[in-house]
């Protein structure tokens, strides 16, 4: 079984999650001028990129973008 999928299949999880669909509450930054980036994909298909991008999108966060390197 995958690991990952067996992680989150488990009733053992961590109480540190946050619920199902929520999304992460706004905090105060830790220091000015730092930034702390979190990827949620990477893709050598575009449309892949795009869909996932779409779904980041409708789940509420509204600055996610597609970078190009």
């Amino acid at each position: 079984m995958n690991l990952v999928k067996k992680y989150y299949d488990s009733k053992d999880k961590p109480a540190t999650q946050p619920p199902s669909g929520g999304t992460p509450t706004a905090q105060p930054p830790d220091s000015a001028g730092k930034f702390y980036r979190v990827q949620i994909g990477a893709f050598t298909v575009k449309s892949n990129a795009d869909a996932l991008l779409s779904k980041a999108k409708a789940a509420g966060f509204a600055d996610a973008y597609i970078k190009f390197e």
